[in-house]
């Protein structure tokens, strides 16, 4: 939300001079310099109100975890043992605290999870990075959809935006294995692939229910007793198992004929569960879970492409490589993907590596990190970001974020793929369009994104 708040000073009529003008100069200089003075003071007042209520909106985020921070100050390594301390930030919103009370205020303005510097940058028009060339890879960009079929938008929708892949969840009120809803289902992907839009289905753990969510404030990246990792892993074993790759299979019967692939799980490094929102699995189990589901998906059919569907890991949006590390002690050192999911979340594009919150660093990070593959290969894997989004819901923040996100994630190496929200969800992620009588409308990001990826249209666009 922005606030501004502007001055508006109207001049007197001038009053006749007299005619001895000794220290006018001084006088009408002590005259600018206050001018100068209440202006400065206005402007400060403004900004420093848009800046707290950009501080609290990112506070409230944070707090209810309705979007993803994504940062820490003591990020894991493959050196560091899994119960490395938590950063201030994490410590007090485990102890209740909001953000904004917890921190000062420059320590605030200083934070390495960066969100408040990125709400202070929108007071001004925000800069458009320019793609070498003038135009973005088209097969390097997607969208992430409304996963009610009714809701979503056309192959030939898509295909006028430009972009080249889709990126559904599947939650299981959407997915009741009726047969309508398995005709809405396949209607859907059938056009998709008649409009050359590659296909990847997210798995999430809301596809099946039973699901035995985590004790709120629990953290996957601090010890536990032993007794309590085992019930836990005891009961999420048992929803693996009767719950959750039953649901894979029957995903597979409906969509595996157009899935180009799989993404498994959904931020199961979360760096701490909510009442709200708990999908953080243990680092171990994660391995046993991404290993049960790549051999389901692997020992199953081809695809209409004759093609075994890729698998992906969930979209990791801790920022912490490390959690990799530990998944793969369930898995006898090897991670079952094709490639890593990402969502990285809060990294602003212009802010240049190594600062903690710059989106580059933690594309390179991800890319680079090597993992061992089902082949025994030791590599590194291509790169999909699943899901980037940013606070902030003013539109030129939005245009400006997806132009520089898709910019910085393109000349990346090792970046296959970059998803955006193709409309604002439920947990306030911005899109590029808004729907307007049950009617999508673009907004200035949309008609962005189609500039950079040769496909402009008139302002204001229409989307037919």
């Amino acid at each position: 939300m922005h606030t501004s708040a502007s001055l508006r000073v109207t001049p007197h009529s001038s009053l006749p001079l007299r005619r001895d003008t000794r220290g006018a100069q001084l006088v009408e200089y002590l005259i600018l310099v206050g001018m100068i003075a209440v202006l400065a003071l206005a402007g400060f007042h403004a900004f420093g109100r848009s800046a707290s209520s950009k501080a609290e909106a990112q506070a409230a985020c944070v707090d209810s975890l309705d979007c993803s921070g994504g940062a820490s100050d003591y990020p894991l390594t493959e050196a560091e043992p899994i119960a490395a301390s938590a950063s201030p930030l994490l410590d007090a919103l485990h102890d209740g605290m909001s953000w904004a009370g917890s921190l000062g205020e420059e320590e605030m303005l200083l934070h390495k999870a960066t969100l408040v510097p990125m709400a202070m940058a929108a007071q001004q028009e925000p800069e458009l990075l320019e793609p070498k060339g003038g135009l973005l890879d088209p097969s390097k960009v997607g969208v992430v959809l409304n996963n009610q079929p009714e809701l979503m938008p056309t192959g030939q929708q898509l295909e006028d935006l430009g972009v080249t892949a889709a990126r559904i969840s599947i939650p299981r009120k959407h997915f009741d294995g009726s047969p309508a809803n398995v005709a809405n289902w396949q209607r859907v992907l059938a056009d998709y692939r008649e409009h050359h839009i590659e296909i990847t289905i997210n798995i999430q753990q809301e596809a099946a229910d039973g699901f035995p969510p985590g004790p709120s404030n629990w953290e996957w990246h601090k010890p536990e007793e032993p007794a309590v990792v085992e019930a836990r892993l005891a009961e999420l074993r048992t929803w693996k198992e009767t719950k959750y790759l039953p649901k894979v299979q029957e995903i597979m019967t409906v969509m595996g004929p157009y899935a180009q692939a799989y993404e498994v799980y959904n931020e199961p490094d979360q760096l701490i569960n909510s009442d709200k929102y708990s999908p953080a699995l243990p680092p171990a189990f994660y391995g046993e879970l991404l290993r049960d589901t790549y051999q389901t998906i692997k020992n199953g059919p081809d695809n209409l492409d004759g093609q075994r569907p890729r698998v992906i890991t969930a979209g990791l949006d801790s920022g912490q490589t490390g959690y990799l590390t530990e998944a793969v002690k369930g898995s006898d050192g090897i991670l079952y993907a094709d490639a890593i999911g990402l969502h990285p979340y809060a990294k602003d594009p212009l802010v240049k590596p190594p600062a903690e919150g710059s989106l580059r660093r933690i594309l390179d990070e991800y890319a680079a990190f090597p993992v061992k593959t089902p082949s025994g290969e030791t590599t590194t894997l291509p790169v999909y970001v699943t899901e980037a989004s940013q606070p902030s819901t003013e539109p030129t923040d939005v245009k400006a974020y997806i132009n520089n996100a898709a910019v910085v994630a393109g000349e990346t190496p090792g970046i296959a793929k970059t998803y955006f929200f193709w409309n604002k969800t439920s947990d306030d992620h911005a899109g590029m369009v808004e729907y307007v009588d049950g009617k999508p409308v673009a907004t200035p990001a949309y008609e962005q994104l189609a500039r950079r990826l040769g496909k402009p249209c008139d302002t204001p666009c229409v989307i037919h």
